[in-house]
């Protein structure tokens, strides 16, 4: 089989983190929650950089870090 393309690739990046965020939305039914790195991290399996430089990659998130606390993901 032939291997996936770089553009493939970064869209299935793009996509695993865009549903990630969406069920860790839809699990918290208050909707007060802040979803933080390490949330998206141990959603996926993956790192706290690896999440970083996929939510840099993306485009479509913000990170804010708040002094004491992890880092706060949240839609652009």
């Amino acid at each position: 089989e032939k291997r996936k393309s770089p553009e493939k690739k970064k869209e299935e990046r793009q996509n695993s983190v865009e549903i990630a965020f969406s069920a860790l939305e839809m699990d918290d039914e208050s909707g007060e929650k802040q979803i933080t790195i390490n949330d998206l991290a141990e959603q996926l399996g993956v790192s706290k950089r690896t999440i970083k430089r996929r939510i840099e990659e993306h485009g479509g998130f913000k990170m804010d870090n708040i002094s004491g606390k992890d880092t706060i993901i949240s839609r652009k």
